[in-house]
């Protein structure tokens, strides 16, 4: 292999790791801002269930107190 052949090979391969670095770079960004988002999502979910829950024990409260009543008639 002649040497003007070996310095065109050692550039491509130089720019072929340049490219992997900027993809490799586009996908960290890209699973970050996907990290956030699940995240927020998380917390949402988790905010709607602490609601669910106290909607569920107020509704079983009232339902036990009618029962209550019920029961006395």
């Amino acid at each position: 292999m002649s040497s003007p052949e070996v310095e065109r090979r050692l550039r491509q391969q130089g720019a072929d790791v340049d490219s992997l670095y900027e993809i490799s770079g586009r996908i960290e960004g890209k699973v970050d801002a996907l990290d956030e988002r699940v995240g927020a999502l998380d917390e949402r979910v988790g905010t709607l269930a602490v609601r669910m829950d106290e909607r569920f024990a107020a509704t079983d409260a009232k339902l036990d107190a009618i029962l209550e009543r019920l029961n006395r008639d």
